[in-house]
Protein backbone atom coordinates (compact mmCIF):
# COMPACT_ATOMS: atom_id res chain seq x y z
CA UNK A 1 0.00 0.00 0.00
CA UNK A 2 2.58 2.47 0.45
CA UNK A 3 4.41 1.85 -2.71
CA UNK A 4 1.22 2.39 -4.16
CA UNK A 5 0.97 5.60 -2.54
CA UNK A 6 4.72 6.47 -3.07
CA UNK A 7 4.55 5.91 -6.92
CA UNK A 8 1.44 7.99 -7.65
CA UNK A 9 2.93 11.17 -4.98
CA UNK A 10 6.09 11.06 -7.37
CA UNK A 11 4.29 10.60 -10.80
CA UNK A 12 1.94 13.64 -9.46
CA UNK A 13 5.19 15.45 -8.47
CA UNK A 14 7.07 14.67 -11.84
CA UNK A 15 3.71 15.93 -14.25
CA UNK A 16 3.60 18.93 -11.89
CA UNK A 17 7.23 19.76 -12.37
CA UNK A 18 6.51 19.41 -16.63
CA UNK A 19 3.61 21.98 -16.31
CA UNK A 20 5.78 24.14 -14.33
CA UNK A 21 8.38 23.83 -16.90
CA UNK A 22 6.23 24.14 -19.64
CA UNK A 23 4.54 27.63 -17.81
CA UNK A 24 8.02 28.94 -17.80
CA UNK A 25 9.02 28.26 -21.03
CA UNK A 26 5.93 29.83 -22.37
CA UNK A 27 6.74 32.95 -20.36
CA UNK A 28 10.05 32.96 -21.90
CA UNK A 29 8.62 33.12 -25.13
CA UNK A 30 5.76 35.31 -24.44
CA UNK A 31 8.78 37.77 -23.04
CA UNK A 32 10.64 37.41 -26.32
CA UNK A 33 7.49 38.13 -28.59
CA UNK A 34 6.63 41.89 -25.98
CA UNK A 35 10.20 42.68 -27.16
CA UNK A 36 9.73 46.33 -28.45
CA UNK A 37 12.48 48.11 -30.14
CA UNK A 38 13.02 51.80 -30.91
CA UNK A 39 14.93 54.24 -32.33
CA UNK A 40 16.22 57.47 -31.38
CA UNK A 41 15.61 60.68 -33.04
CA UNK A 42 19.64 60.88 -34.10
CA UNK A 43 18.81 57.83 -36.22
CA UNK A 44 15.83 59.11 -37.49
CA UNK A 45 17.43 62.06 -38.87
CA UNK A 46 20.29 59.87 -40.30
CA UNK A 47 17.98 57.56 -41.68
CA UNK A 48 16.63 59.97 -44.13
CA UNK A 49 20.13 61.57 -44.71
CA UNK A 50 20.52 58.07 -45.80
CA UNK A 51 17.32 58.03 -48.01
CA UNK A 52 18.13 61.59 -49.82
CA UNK A 53 21.98 60.42 -50.28
CA UNK A 54 20.69 57.27 -52.06
CA UNK A 55 18.91 58.96 -54.13
CA UNK A 56 21.30 61.85 -55.49
CA UNK A 57 24.03 59.16 -55.43
CA UNK A 58 21.70 56.99 -57.96
CA UNK A 59 20.94 60.19 -59.97
CA UNK A 60 24.83 60.89 -60.18
CA UNK A 61 25.29 57.21 -60.97
CA UNK A 62 22.86 55.92 -62.99
CA UNK A 63 22.79 52.38 -64.46
CA UNK A 64 20.45 50.03 -65.66
CA UNK A 65 20.30 47.30 -62.91
CA UNK A 66 17.63 44.81 -64.38
CA UNK A 67 17.51 45.67 -68.32
CA UNK A 68 20.65 44.02 -68.53
CA UNK A 69 20.61 40.92 -70.82
CA UNK A 70 22.70 38.53 -73.40
CA UNK A 71 21.87 38.89 -77.16
CA UNK A 72 20.69 36.06 -79.01
CA UNK A 73 23.33 35.25 -82.00
CA UNK A 74 20.43 37.32 -84.19
CA UNK A 75 21.09 40.31 -82.22
CA UNK A 76 16.90 40.22 -81.83
CA UNK A 77 16.26 39.35 -77.77
CA UNK A 78 18.34 39.07 -74.70
CA UNK A 79 18.57 35.02 -73.52
CA UNK A 80 19.33 35.72 -70.11
CA UNK A 81 21.45 37.79 -67.59
CA UNK A 82 24.30 39.29 -68.61
CA UNK A 83 26.43 38.15 -65.40
CA UNK A 84 29.50 40.71 -65.97
CA UNK A 85 27.13 43.53 -65.89
CA UNK A 86 25.62 42.38 -62.72
CA UNK A 87 29.17 42.21 -61.45
CA UNK A 88 29.80 46.08 -62.28
CA UNK A 89 26.47 46.77 -60.82
CA UNK A 90 27.31 45.39 -57.56
CA UNK A 91 30.05 46.72 -57.83
CA UNK A 92 28.93 49.73 -57.55
CA UNK A 93 26.58 49.50 -55.23
CA UNK A 94 29.50 48.34 -52.71
CA UNK A 95 31.43 51.06 -53.17
CA UNK A 96 28.98 53.46 -52.57
CA UNK A 97 28.77 52.67 -48.65
CA UNK A 98 25.16 52.88 -48.77
CA UNK A 99 23.59 49.68 -49.57
CA UNK A 100 23.93 46.70 -47.50
CA UNK A 101 24.85 43.19 -48.69
CA UNK A 102 21.13 42.02 -47.84
CA UNK A 103 20.65 44.48 -50.41
CA UNK A 104 22.93 42.94 -52.82
CA UNK A 105 21.79 39.79 -52.19
CA UNK A 106 18.51 40.42 -52.84
CA UNK A 107 19.35 41.66 -55.99
CA UNK A 108 21.24 38.82 -57.14
CA UNK A 109 18.34 36.69 -56.32
CA UNK A 110 16.31 38.88 -58.55
CA UNK A 111 18.02 38.58 -61.46
CA UNK A 112 18.08 34.86 -60.89
CA UNK A 113 14.36 34.79 -61.07
CA UNK A 114 14.60 36.80 -64.34
CA UNK A 115 17.00 35.01 -66.03
CA UNK A 116 15.86 31.53 -64.89
CA UNK A 117 12.12 32.43 -66.05
CA UNK A 118 13.82 33.47 -69.85
CA UNK A 119 15.65 30.18 -70.10
CA UNK A 120 12.41 28.74 -69.57
CA UNK A 121 10.11 30.84 -71.64
CA UNK A 122 7.81 31.92 -68.43
CA UNK A 123 7.18 34.80 -69.65
CA UNK A 124 4.25 36.30 -71.78
CA UNK A 125 6.43 37.31 -74.55
CA UNK A 126 9.70 37.26 -75.44
CA UNK A 127 12.40 39.85 -73.95
CA UNK A 128 13.13 41.99 -77.34
CA UNK A 129 16.18 44.17 -77.71
CA UNK A 130 14.94 48.08 -77.95
CA UNK A 131 11.42 47.32 -76.32
CA UNK A 132 9.97 47.22 -73.05
CA UNK A 133 11.16 43.37 -71.02
CA UNK A 134 8.15 41.66 -69.82
CA UNK A 135 8.62 42.18 -66.40
CA UNK A 136 8.92 45.14 -64.08
CA UNK A 137 6.63 48.12 -63.67
CA UNK A 138 7.65 49.94 -66.74
CA UNK A 139 8.67 52.68 -64.66
CA UNK A 140 11.42 53.46 -62.92
CA UNK A 141 12.12 50.85 -60.00
CA UNK A 142 13.90 53.32 -57.80
CA UNK A 143 10.47 55.23 -57.47
CA UNK A 144 8.16 53.43 -59.61
CA UNK A 145 7.85 56.53 -61.62
CA UNK A 146 8.15 58.04 -65.01
CA UNK A 147 9.50 61.30 -64.33
CA UNK A 148 11.31 63.13 -61.28
CA UNK A 149 9.72 66.58 -59.94
CA UNK A 150 12.88 68.58 -60.26
CA UNK A 151 16.63 68.04 -60.79
CA UNK A 152 17.56 67.98 -57.18
CA UNK A 153 14.19 66.14 -55.36
CA UNK A 154 16.04 64.36 -53.29
CA UNK A 155 16.55 67.62 -51.36
CA UNK A 156 12.84 67.52 -50.79
CA UNK A 157 11.89 63.86 -49.98
CA UNK A 158 9.97 63.23 -47.21
CA UNK A 159 10.01 60.09 -44.32
CA UNK A 160 6.76 58.81 -43.71
CA UNK A 161 5.13 55.43 -41.84
CA UNK A 162 8.07 54.91 -39.80
CA UNK A 163 8.19 51.19 -38.42
CA UNK A 164 10.97 49.50 -36.10
CA UNK A 165 10.46 45.95 -37.32
CA UNK A 166 13.48 44.50 -35.45
CA UNK A 167 16.44 45.57 -33.73
CA UNK A 168 18.01 48.45 -36.17
CA UNK A 169 15.56 47.36 -39.04
CA UNK A 170 12.76 50.05 -40.02
CA UNK A 171 10.53 49.71 -42.99
CA UNK A 172 9.32 53.48 -43.91
CA UNK A 173 7.89 54.89 -46.84
CA UNK A 174 9.38 57.91 -48.60
CA UNK A 175 7.23 60.99 -50.94
CA UNK A 176 8.35 63.86 -52.85
CA UNK A 177 7.83 66.16 -49.87
CA UNK A 178 4.88 69.13 -50.31
CA UNK A 179 2.18 68.06 -53.27
CA UNK A 180 3.11 64.26 -53.31
CA UNK A 181 -0.29 63.66 -53.98
CA UNK A 182 -0.25 60.66 -51.79
CA UNK A 183 2.92 59.40 -53.71
CA UNK A 184 4.77 56.76 -51.16
CA UNK A 185 7.65 54.18 -52.00
CA UNK A 186 8.05 51.66 -49.80
CA UNK A 187 11.78 50.88 -48.05
CA UNK A 188 13.32 49.18 -45.86
CA UNK A 189 17.06 49.97 -43.51
CA UNK A 190 19.06 48.39 -41.22
CA UNK A 191 21.72 50.11 -38.79
CA UNK A 192 24.91 47.88 -39.04
CA UNK A 193 28.42 48.59 -37.22
CA UNK A 194 26.78 52.12 -35.89
CA UNK A 195 26.09 53.06 -39.38
CA UNK A 196 21.94 52.75 -41.48
CA UNK A 197 22.26 51.11 -44.96
CA UNK A 198 19.88 50.38 -47.34
CA UNK A 199 18.30 46.75 -47.18
CA UNK A 200 15.34 47.16 -49.44
CA UNK A 201 13.57 49.28 -52.28
CA UNK A 202 10.64 48.56 -53.59
CA UNK A 203 11.23 48.59 -57.19
CA UNK A 204 13.91 46.07 -56.42
CA UNK A 205 11.35 43.08 -55.18
CA UNK A 206 11.02 40.23 -57.08
CA UNK A 207 7.16 40.13 -56.82
CA UNK A 208 7.54 42.02 -60.42
CA UNK A 209 9.93 40.23 -61.90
Amino acid sequence: MKIKILIIVTFILLVCCKVDSQKKKAIIENKQEDISYSITKNDSLLIEKLVRKVYEWNEKNTTYYFNIGVEDQKGEKYIGIDWSIYEKNKKLLKNSGLFSDIFIDSYRKTLEQIDKKVKNKEYEYDWLIGEYPPFGTDANEWCHCQDIPNDYYWNNIEIKDIEVTGNNTVSLTWNWGKGSNGFNYPIKVKKEDNTWKMTYLDGFDNKYY
